[in-house]
């Protein structure tokens, strides 16, 4: 069985891949979602080593397409159900059932059965608790400038979705290949883009904005954050908090904006989230100069990098 570690490094270098074909062949998410979750199980419980990459990615690609087919021929498949929503079932008893229905075989000894249940059972929690921890979100970076993007982050520092606010900025999001990625190799990979470099050496501001329900996971990411950008004139980082970023999401903001947003609240009532979601980051805080408040941004848990 593989250990989470190999099974991260698979989503990451296959996981794009695996998706690509099964929106080819099944052309519906929901069930692209299925076999991307059973393609990897089979990973996680295959039990021979690969001969090299390209085999690893072959097996990739056969055991990919074999399981749509597989789907596409079943004459249940209305009936199938995903791993995430099984794991919310009470497994033991839906897989003691099934198993133990069966007529008892005389080469199959009772204790041999429930052995058999037990391996199964823990095989399949084991499944579904890796990709429920995958998939579940416990960080976010919010990039705002020009554009305003949110990277949603898991336990294990990857990446696992890219949303952006507006229609350019989704088209900016949909054009990054950063999903899996740890999440300062696709920050880096972000700020090496050569659309955003444009922008910084233009002048213009970027602000990084770090919230999360994990506190210590979120103070590292500032940390790093804050290190890894030191060097930039034109960002800053800042700390946040999952009830702002929700708050965020309900106005149709980033959190970066968002924080912004209630700056200027404060100085003209009448502000709008509307009035600032067009405008860059640098034309916000220009805003906010002047009507008397901080260039750089105010106290009150607003934690700032280095800025120049």
């Amino acid at each position: 069985m593989k250990s989470e570690q190999e099974a991260v490094r698979a989503i990451e270098l296959y996981g794009d891949m695996v998706r690509r074909i099964c929106l080819i062949h099944l052309k519906n998410h929901a069930d692209t979602e299925d076999i991307f979750q059973t393609v990897f199980l089979k990973y996680l419980l295959y039990p021979s080593d690969f001969q090299n990459a390209g085999h690893e990615k072959a097996w990739f690609i056969r055991v990919s397409i074999n399981a749509c087919r597989d789907l596409l021929r079943s004459a249940f498949r209305k009936k199938t159900v995903s791993l995430d929503s099984l794991a919310d079932q009470p497994a033991a008893r839906f897989l003691a059932k099934k198993i133990l229905q069966q007529p008892a075989r005389k080469k199959v000894p009772p204790l041999r059965r429930v052995a058999l249940l037990c391996t199964v059972l823990a095989v399949f929690l084991l499944g579904a608790g890796f990709f429920h921890s995958y998939y579940t979100v416990s960080a976010a970076i919010s990039i705002d400038g020009a554009s305003s993007l949110e990277l949603e982050i898991n336990c294990f520092d990857r990446v696992i979705s890219v949303t952006g606010y507006g229609s350019s900025s989704q088209s900016l999001a949909d054009s990054l290949e950063v999903k899996h990625q740890n999440y300062r190799q696709a920050v880096e990979t972000i700020l090496e883009d050569e659309r955003i470099r444009e922008f910084l050496e233009e002048g213009e501001l970027l602000i990084l904005t770090v919230s999360g329900t994990d506190a210590e996971q979120s103070d590292e990411i500032f940390q790093e954050m804050e290190s890894d950008t030191a060097e930039e004139e034109n960002i800053r980082c800042q700390a946040g908090n999952a009830a702002e970023a929700q708050a965020a999401r309900e106005a149709g903001l980033s959190l970066g904006k968002y924080r912004a947003y209630l700056e200027l609240l404060e100085l003209d009532p009448s502000v709008t989230p509307g009035d600032v979601s067009s405008l860059t980051m640098r034309e916000i805080r220009d805003w906010i100069a002047e009507l008397g408040g901080s260039e750089n941004g105010r106290g009150g848990g607003y934690r700032y990098g280095r800025s120049r």
